[in-house]
């Protein structure tokens, strides 16, 4: 009797010590798939990251000198510079919509919305976005947050209501 107790006995603690291995193995595959989810998660963000920073890139090293200066551009070289800066309203469009969805970090934003505000305090991307924002190329939302909040920073005027 005493002999089957011990066995019963070394045969639960046994059980009990595989069940042990098998939940700790879980817990480390658990640790391990969160750790690998985590570490894709921030490789996905930088490369979208970047991918928006070189089609930024693109955009701007096209822009002719004469977008920095202080002073509207005649109509003719407004003409010239309107497909590319309907690219780079496109682009921060994308990136409002992005914001919006909360794909983007408020950080990564805050960043890219301060690109933008130093763009529009620039007399030839005012010209340009009264001139793209009266063809109604951007999507609505967009242009709304640009006339109240991106417009409104210096109190700039805007072509449309």
């Amino acid at each position: 009797m005493n002999r089957q107790f011990c066995h019963k006995r070394f045969s639960n603690l046994k059980k009990m010590m595989e069940l042990g291995i098998e939940i700790g193995m879980f817990v480390v595959s658990v640790i391990g798939v969160s750790v690998a989810c985590v570490h894709f998660n921030r490789q996905q963000r930088l490369e979208f990251f970047a991918r928006y920073t070189e089609r930024y890139q693109q955009i701007i090293v096209r822009l002719p000198e004469c977008v920095y200066d202080e002073q509207p551009v005649a109509d003719d070289v407004l003409q010239q510079i309107l497909p590319i800066m309907r690219a780079y309203y496109d682009l921060c469009s994308e990136e409002y919509f992005l914001y919006q969805q909360k794909y983007l970090s408020k950080k990564v934003w805050h960043e890219w919305q301060a690109g933008m505000v130093d763009a529009f305090r620039r007399p030839v991307f005012r010209q340009c976005w009264d001139r793209i924002d009266q063809q109604g190329a951007c999507y609505h939302d967009f242009g709304l947050f640009v006339r109240q909040e991106m417009l409104a920073v210096d109190g700039l005027t805007f072509a449309r209501p």
